[in-house]
């Protein structure tokens, strides 16, 4: 594995530091309503970050697949956390259970299997082949009918996260307003980016 790391991914380092810090700054805050499974979508966006940033460093398709490989540990279960904090921080922990988790989470671990084993069937890329852009060398795949399943389950989740902190927006007393729109915008972002 070869890596050619240029200060234009300063911006993606400084991503990568800042949700692991809030990881660690919120995981010490755990008694706070949502705290823990923030703080572990703040770590999982750190992975996330981080393989995004050696994808990009590598230099030849074998580095970059392991590394796009490795990023999807975060994609896939980034939504899942998601909704977990939002339905914490909105008052619904209590739907929160053992069960259901492991319902929310079949096509998440379905979807690593597949894309671990995508070699066999292409059910997740049909073709990856490598492109110059920006200074980079980036992976350009073509997707097979699983990543459209993977994607459909994981933006209906992030759009239920949404909708429920959205609505108790409006829901919430004026003081707390303020405190609910930081965290909208804080946890919105990465997913619009």
């Amino acid at each position: 594995m070869s890596y050619h790391f240029p200060l234009n991914m300063m911006p993606l380092a400084l991503g990568a530091l800042i949700s692991g810090a809030l990881a660690l700054y919120t995981w010490r805050n755990r008694q706070a309503i949502g705290a823990t499974p923030f703080s572990i979508m703040m770590l999982i966006l750190y992975e996330w970050e981080i393989s995004y940033i050696f994808e990009l460093a590598g230099t030849d398709l074998s580095t970059k697949l392991f590394w796009d490989k490795a990023m999807f540990l975060g994609v896939v279960a980034t939504p899942v956390v998601w909704l977990v904090f939002a339905l914490e921080y909105t008052g619904r922990k209590t739907w929160i259970n053992a069960r259901r988790f492991a319902m929310l989470s079949i096509i998440p671990v379905f979807t690593l299997v597949i894309i671990l084993t995508n070699d066999l069937h292409h059910l997740f890329w049909t073709r990856i082949t490598l492109s110059s852009e920006g200074g980079f060398l980036v992976l350009v795949s073509r997707y097979g009918p699983w990543y459209w399943v993977h994607a459909f389950y994981s933006y209906t989740l992030i759009i239920i996260g949404l909708f429920l902190i959205i609505r108790a927006l409006l829901r919430w007393p004026t003081q707390y307003r303020g405190q609910m729109v930081w965290v909208l915008l804080a946890t919105v972002t990465p997913f619009i980016a």
